[in-house]
């Protein structure tokens, strides 16, 4: 603010509509028992026609831990969120966190070299559970054993990077 800066952070899952409908799904969430988040990657995979692969220079709590914690705070809003046990193994390339969401536990496993790219967030209520596996962009939902697509406009909507990166266009050069 001193320099006159504009401060644009890459949380893309912000711009992400299957999250807004996952929380939309969940409602309220009041009486949250348990969170589980597992977001894996492969060392390379196609998508979107390119090949992506991780940076081994960049450690993977600090490439990935921001994403699961904005995605956290999306699908359920105002809530603290606690470390409390954190085990790292595979040279780092493994990561499983113990958190506590408002008090209830919160397991994230988060590795990089994995057989098959992963994401999955499940939210188990006192009366539901809701399941958003978004491995396959926009996912599906799932809550008690029914499942929906997770954003049914994915196809013709701008993407959520697209939507990110034309908030900041905006509010940069307005």
């Amino acid at each position: 603010a001193a320099r006159g800066t504009y401060l644009a952070a890459a949380q893309v899952f912000r711009f992400a509509g299957y999250l807004d409908r996952f929380a939309a799904a969940l409602g309220e969430a009041d009486g949250v028992t348990a969170i589980a988040v597992t977001w894996c990657d492969p060392q390379t995979e196609q998508r979107y026609g390119d090949e992506k692969r991780n940076d081994p220079g960049l450690p993977l709590v600090i490439d990935v831990l921001p994403h699961v914690l904005s995605i956290l705070e999306i699908v359920l809003p105002g809530r603290s969120v606690g470390c409390q046990h954190v085990v790292a193994a595979r040279a780092g390339a493994q990561i499983d966190l113990r958190l506590a969401v408002n008090g209830a536990p919160c397991a994230v496993h988060l590795a990089r070299d994995a057989e098959r790219r992963t994401r999955i967030i499940e939210v188990v209520t006192q009366r539901h559970r809701a399941v958003l596996d978004f491995t396959v962009e926009p996912g599906i939902i799932t809550i008690d054993g029914r499942a929906q697509n997770a954003d049914p406009d994915w196809a013709s909507a701008p993407s959520p990077l697209t939507r990110l990166l034309a908030a900041s266009v905006v509010k940069i050069a307005p």
